[in-house]
């Protein structure tokens, strides 16, 4: 099962549709009407720019298990590569309330406020990052350009950013 999966993906990345099609048809041979399954034809619906029926299937998916991180995401991507910077901003902001844990999702979302010159909320997300992974100098690095670009709003975003490539540098 998991390399049909794997060929459906490769076939998505490809727009070889017919293929994805086929092994979607075999998925759900397998495992009809999972959240995985689900899942999965809202990717291929994404893929035939059927955005609508995509969004669709995400929400009823995300309606049956509000804490369906797969399915969040996946409406996230949808909503961002549609250019609905806000609305993909909201669904992480609500998925975050509840999963303060997930470092991917913060760094989307840090993304997501970059896109829209908001440094202020970046520098926030960033915060939870480092957080996370105090260590990390690639981490110190971000943050601290963060900071850099910010600094015209306020100077000690200078002074600090300053300080967190001088920790980088130390890590």
């Amino acid at each position: 099962m998991y390399l049909i999966e794997e060929f459906f993906y490769a076939a998505l990345e490809v727009k070889q549709m017919e293929w994805a099609r086929l092994f979607l048809q075999i998925i759900a041979t397998k495992i009809p009407q999972t959240p995985k399954h689900m899942r999965l034809l809202g990717m291929f619906h994404e893929a035939i720019q059927d955005y609508d029926k995509a969004k669709e299937i995400y929400n009823e998916l995300i309606s049956i298990n509000a804490s369906d991180y797969q399915t969040v995401k996946r409406l996230v991507a949808l909503e961002r590569d549609r250019g609905k910077i806000n609305e993909a901003i909201t669904l992480l902001n609500k998925y975050l309330e509840n999963n303060q844990q997930d470092n991917e999702a913060w760094l989307e979302l840090t993304d997501l406020y970059l896109s829209k010159h908001n440094y202020e909320k970046a520098q926030f997300c960033y915060e939870e990052i480092l957080s996370m992974n105090p260590g990390n100098f690639h981490c110190n690095i971000r943050y601290a350009e963060i900071l850099y670009s910010a600094g015209s709003e306020n100077l000690d975003n200078l002074y600090n950013a300053r300080k967190y490539f001088s920790h980088a540098l130390a890590l």
